[in-house]
């Protein structure tokens, strides 16, 4: 912790002009709209906007606020300050923003502590939750039973829930009716079980349009090894239940040198090139998927399972791992665990720590799968 850098204590991982370009395609590339970047870094997200909109940033770095001034448009409003402080929003409209884009901070939960410590006008988590609280009381974009809903999800959220969370859900109270979120998520943001109150208010609130995954985790190479999707999806008070989103994998040989689509005629947006549904072997792979399905706890394969293409099962339902006794964690962690782990000797295991052996069938004794590199290429 003690040579951690500013960047990594804000969670900065600058999006780019391949990812903003990719995200205003999806959007359609808009113009005379509203679109707010509420933790705005450079401004890469709002750069492909520049022109007939109304454009606001807000970031609170103030080296990369003065980056977002530099290539921003004069007309534009961004502010040096912390998106989740409620007297910023005072002035703005109360029925929110057209497109609000975002790439939210990624930190983790130890290292945001440094950087409250460190960084003049990082605010706790329960003061930032406190805070999200006034915001939804000024915005008209949810109505009250959506407000009682989502204040009842941050006053009972997860200790485990980190900041790149608590952006998502300011995105989502400040998206208007009929508008679009488009954001760029840690896909394990997504899939951590802290998220899924979010998650499946976000299906209620939103109609999911685009994921595009990272596959190969290469978007943020050399600056984070993180496997990444974006996501674009339109605020609606009528979500069909038979709504598909279309999800697109992108593989390491799609990304060319000013895009992460270079297969994609220049003539021809990613947009439409989703719409006709075609995959490209080792470059890209489209599916779809039902939204009310989509990210589902149930133990049916989903539609976008790989498992579909070993078996004819759509409908088949599985048993979990947990009820075959199989717990997964998330990893180990220094100094915190409430277990030791032994290495098979004989008939013995030994700890390393000195002097500790138990017979192999000791009662106390689980097996362990402890890194990836134990796991081999079947499907079991």
């Amino acid at each position: 912790m003690k040579n951690l850098s500013r960047e990594k204590m804000l969670g900065q991982f600058f999006s780019g002009k391949k990812i903003a370009n990719t995200l205003f395609d999806l959007l359609g590339k808009p113009t005379n709209i509203s679109v707010i970047d509420p933790m705005c870094g450079k401004g890469d997200l709002l750069v492909p906007f520049a022109g007939q909109n109304n454009i606001y940033g807000i970031e609170i770095d103030t080296d990369a606020y003065h980056s977002a001034v530099d290539v921003l448009p004069k007309t534009a409003f961004v502010a040096n300050w912390n998106a989740f402080d409620n007297t910023l929003y005072n002035d703005m409209n109360v029925n929110g923003f057209d497109i609000v884009i975002t790439n939210p901070p990624f930190v983790r939960r130890e290292t945001y502590q440094k950087s409250i410590e460190t960084i003049d006008g990082i605010l706790p988590i329960k003061e930032v939750i406190k805070r999200l609280n006034d915001i939804i009381g000024y915005f008209a974009t949810l109505n009250e039973e959506q407000k009682t809903e989502l204040r009842t999800i941050l006053n009972n959220i997860s200790g485990l829930a980190d900041i790149s969370l608590l952006s998502w859900i300011l995105c989502i109270i400040l998206t208007k009716i009929e508008g679009h979120i488009a954001l760029v998520l840690p896909n394990t943001l997504i899939a951590r079980e802290y998220s899924a109150p979010i998650l499946r208010l976000f299906k209620e609130l939103f109609e999911i349009e685009y994921i595009i995954n990272d596959v190969n985790s290469i978007w943020f190479e050399g600056v984070a090894q993180i496997q990444t999707s974006l996501v674009v999806a339109k605020r609606t008070n009528y979500l069909s239940k038979s709504h598909n989103i279309s999800i697109v994998d992108l593989f390491r040989d799609s990304v060319g040198r000013n895009n992460i689509t270079s297969f994609v005629d220049k003539r021809q947006s990613f947009r439409n090139f989703i719409k006709k549904g075609k995959s490209i072997k080792n470059l890209c792979e489209i599916s779809r998927a039902s939204q009310s399905n989509y990210a589902s706890t149930s133990s049916y394969i989903q539609e976008t399972s790989k498992l579909n293409s070993l078996f004819n099962c759509h409908s088949k339902e599985f048993k979990t791992l947990s009820e075959y006794g199989v717990v997964c964690g998330q990893g180990f962690r220094s100094g915190a665990n409430s277990f030791f782990i032994f290495r098979n000797e004989g008939d013995y295991c030994v700890s390393k720590i000195k002097g500790i052996r138990l017979p192999r069938n000791n009662v106390f004794l689980k097996q362990i799968i402890q890194n990836q590199r134990a796991l081999g290429d079947n499907y079991v």
